[in-house]
């Protein structure tokens, strides 16, 4: 909590929700330059990720933004993220 209120003082925060499933498919891809789930089967780390989420989602929520990142490339979202701030 405390680090969210500190982030919210210094400008917009950004939540980019992502499900699980999709959580799990990003970090198999780069698991080998992660080193906390490093080794981890698809199981190990899908319940790693559920467990995680669960715990941090309400602080996550309290983004000033927050933005479905499922099935989105990276330019897709910051495309959302540009013409939302420009809109406020």
């Amino acid at each position: 909590g405390d680090n969210m209120e500190r982030l919210r003082r210094l400008g917009t925060t950004i939540y980019l929700k992502a499900g699980v499933d999709e959580l799990v498919l990003r970090l198999e891809m780069s698991q080998q330059k992660r080193p906390l789930i490093q080794g981890m089967d698809h199981d190990t780390l899908t319940a790693f990720v559920t467990k995680n989420l669960q715990a941090r989602e309400k602080f996550y929520n309290l983004a000033d933004i927050k933005f479905n990142a499922d099935s989105r490339d990276p330019s897709g979202l910051v495309f959302f993220i540009e013409n939302y701030i420009n809109i406020k």
